[in-house]
């Protein structure tokens, strides 16, 4: 009865198939001939488009140089994965500050994937999951809570001045520096008193560290522009990525789990007398709030990525910084003098600095932030993934375009920061008052919009009491060669997610001997 019914759906079928691709045809012709422009940038080859263009080595200020060429942002053809570097502060404010809804999103990574850093919320893509481990982590370091930390703070860089008094010290001060960022954080979040690097946790987050630094370099590898690899065994020759993603997954995975599960031990065995800590404080809250219930192990989960977190974004960065004080303060001793004349004014023989001397230290300040302009310690910040195509500066940028900021750029724009090279606080003062004209740095350095970091303010805290606890003590002075002449400064930054200095070829010489007896004192 119907048997033209095939027949007239086959013909209904091949005519919107026709008019299908018609329109797919019609909006790539379209798009191609009559959309804006992509932005400038280097040539693409055919379907390798920029790889080959990527550098190697300290791409941020390869972007820097290109931004001469092809001016602010620049635009890289990477197979899936094209990319916006934005050179300019006023990029990174309209886009991701001002539309900031479209740019709020990370790019995924299969190796921070393989790695098992996919926990971590500052990787995670904009949404709900995100939102509840910034929650808590915002909850325990926000400007208004940070300062329950400062007693931590305190009493961790009094302990690294007693230990810089020790005959030979000088000759471990990197790796006492670095001791001192990681026992703060590591008490701060678990509660747990480090004594030295050697420490099982210590090692172990360290190492899994390692990994993140290691994922997140733009570029270096290419399983990242072909997901596809990641399905290929690690027996197979070239898959070394694959190898090393195994070498890191465990550790990775034991540092997110390991110290929580420490603190959760010591609550069920002596809530009363466990040691005060941000996990502490949210393990007792989630446990008040949803014990019982369905929802508590989400919670609980999200605590512990949350905590998981903080030692990586609060130890590296601010070592680095810390570093490049020290190396400032030996090159530039007018500087150190300065501050020390600062010091001696508002803080006296009699006492060391304390946070309660932020106010009236406002060179001590400057000296902050120009440790964290100076020599850029995230070069490249982390990525942002725009959501929706979007138009800026008569170009176009298409959904998916991974959005890098160059701080190194930014932090070292002569317009905004005149001789950029030279290690110069007073840039941030006006008459004897930090001058709200001049960009603060660490607006910069601590990201952008929805997704600028949120211990930053613990940041602050630690580096301050570190800078002028360190001056009120000590003088800064280069090492000697034989011959006793000082060996001239010359600072060389590694490359990588985090840039910390190769060498910090410096001594700490204590001020006077009513100094050291501060510091004996000090608890």
């Amino acid at each position: 009865m119907f048997d033209w019914y095939p027949h007239l759906l086959s013909a209904d079928i091949l005519g919107i198939l026709g008019i299908f691709f018609f329109l797919v045809f019609w909006s790539r012709f379209r798009r191609t001939h009559t959309a804006l422009p992509l932005p400038p940038g280097p040539k693409p080859l055919p379907i390798l488009g920029n790889m080959f263009d990527m550098p190697e080595v300290h791409p941020a200020r390869t972007f820097e140089e290109w931004s001469q060429y092809y001016g602010g942002i620049i635009y890289l053809h990477l197979p899936g994965q094209p990319t916006l570097v934005l050179n300019t502060l006023k990029s990174a404010l309209d886009l991701l500050e001002q539309r900031s809804q479209k740019y709020s999103s990370r790019p995924r990574s299969i190796m921070i994937k393989l790695m098992s850093w996919s926990y971590a919320f500052g990787l995670m893509e904009y949404g709900q999951r995100w939102r509840l481990r910034r929650k808590y982590f915002h909850e325990c370091f926000q400007q208004g809570v940070v300062d329950k930390y400062v007693p931590i703070q305190t009493q961790e860089i009094n302990s690294f001045l007693r230990r810089m008094l020790a005959p030979g010290s000088s000759e471990k001060m990197e790796r006492q520096t670095l001791l001192t960022f990681v026992a703060i954080t590591v008490r701060a979040v678990y509660g747990i008193k480090v004594q030295d690097l050697n420490a099982d946790y210590v090692v172990m987050a360290r190492e899994s560290l390692d990994g993140f630094a290691l994922a997140g370099v733009p570029g270096a590898f290419w399983v990242e522009y072909f997901p596809i690899l990641q399905f290929v065994p690690s027996w197979v020759p070239g898959a070394h990525f694959k190898r090393i993603a195994e070498q890191y997954r465990p550790v990775v995975q034991q540092a997110l789990r390991q110290p929580f599960q420490a603190v959760k031990d010591s609550i069920a065995l002596n809530p009363k007398n466990s040691p005060i800590c941000a996990t502490k404080d949210l393990i007792l809250y989630i446990q008040q709030k949803y014990g019982g219930s369905g929802n508590y192990l989400e919670q609980e989960q999200a605590v512990m990525e949350a905590m998981a977190v903080a030692y990586g974004a609060a130890t590296d960065t601010t070592n680095a910084v810390g570093l490049c004080f020290l190396l400032a303060m030996a090159k530039y001793p007018e500087v150190q003098k300065k501050a020390q004349m600062s010091l001696d004014l508002h803080v006296g023989p009699h006492r060391l600095p304390t946070i309660e001397d932020y106010e009236s230290l406002p060179y001590i300040q400057a000296i902050v932030m120009e440790s964290i302009r100076w020599q850029p310690t995230f070069p490249l910040g982390l990525p942002h993934l725009l959501i929706a195509d979007d138009e800026y500066m008569g170009y176009r940028i298409p959904k998916g375009t991974t959005v890098l900021p160059n701080l190194w750029a930014m932090l070292r724009d002569p317009e905004a920061y005149p001789s950029p090279e030279t290690f110069n606080p007073d840039r941030f003062i006006k008459d004897g008052a930090l001058n709200p004209d001049i960009q603060d740095p660490q607006a910069i350095a601590f990201g952008f919009g929805r997704r600028v970091c949120p211990g930053r303010h613990f940041s602050n805290n630690a580096l301050f009491l570190f800078i002028a606890s360190v001056l009120h003590v000590f003088n800064v002075m280069p090492t000697t060669d034989d011959a006793g002449k000082p060996i001239p400064i010359e600072v060389d930054m590694t490359s990588g997610l985090v840039s910390i200095p190769k060498t910090v070829p410096c001594t700490l010489k204590s001020r006077s001997p009513a100094a050291e007896a501060l510091v004996l004192q000090s608890r």
